[in-house]
């Protein structure tokens, strides 16, 4: 890492991959600013699912942002509503749309101008980079027909997607943010427990998953070179600006249409 003084701020930094990545981060020259819904660790308080806690985040961490710029936001949240029926926020929004997809659309939205003031900033969503499915641009809440949580999900990956290339499409200067959507795989984090599987499934999990799933440390690695240099795992991300050896990638037919 350059001496500069780096400024990152990490969405779902309290656990799991997020808080893996907040570890990989320290460093004498990076400031490091952690949000999630985990009181365990020093971080702002923050359901992602409320659009209002997400602007009121913006404008709590923004100041602390005035001089170096933002360098890196990164954005870890995502699951499932792991139910038959729909769910709506008491913002009146679908609950997995709203935290899989708008809660990142608003925090990139509210944290631009920091963005922009930074030299060659990244902002990094780590989902399902062109690992999504088909979604309704007409019903992006699923509120036509049946609900589908499973389906809901896939959809808002593609959804990332979309919004990573359009980002990077409005910003094409070389000192502009670059936008990029990661797929980590199975990872080995208490996702099963937040999205509200059975707690025997949650206890089986448990065991297999440290057999079959990646380590969060070493997502973490990934998401850390992407923020500070270039891309050596580009089957896994979605990006549409050039960055060292990580040419553009093309969002595959079928996504965003029904």
């Amino acid at each position: 890492m350059s001496t500069a003084i780096k400024v990152y701020a990490l969405i779902g930094g309290t656990g799991g991959t997020g808080a893996a990545v907040s570890r990989a981060l320290s460093h004498p020259h990076a400031q490091v600013t952690v949000a999630g819904r985990s009181a365990t660790i020093p971080a702002h308080a923050l359901d992602v699912t409320s659009m209002r806690q997400c602007t009121r985040l913006a404008s709590e961490i923004d100041p602390r942002m005035a001089k170096h710029g933002l360098s890196g936001l990164v954005l870890s949240v995502g699951n499932l509503n792991l139910g038959l029926s729909r769910v709506e926020t008491d913002e009146g929004v679908e609950k997995t749309f709203a935290l899989n997809y708008l809660s990142k659309f608003a925090l990139i939205n509210h944290l631009m101008p920091s963005l922009e003031r930074a030299k060659d900033a990244r902002v990094v969503s780590i989902m399902a980079g062109g690992n999504g499915g088909k979604f309704d641009v007409d019903d992006l809440q699923m509120a036509k027909g049946s609900y589908n949580c499973i389906s809901q999900a896939i959809g808002t990956g593609a959804m990332i997607d979309s919004m990573t290339l359009h980002l990077a499409s409005r910003n094409q200067t070389p000192t502009s943010p670059k936008f990029f959507h990661l797929f980590p795989g199975v990872v080995n984090t208490d996702n099963p427990k937040n999205a509200g599987f059975p707690s025997i499934i949650v206890s089986l999990m448990k065991i297999v998953m440290p057999l079959i799933a990646r380590d969060p440390n070493t997502v973490a690695g990934e998401v850390v070179e992407l923020l500070t240099s270039g891309c050596r795992h580009k089957e896994r991300v979605v990006s549409a600006s050039w960055i060292g050896d990580c040419s553009a990638l093309q969002v595959g037919a079928g996504y965003g249409a029904a």
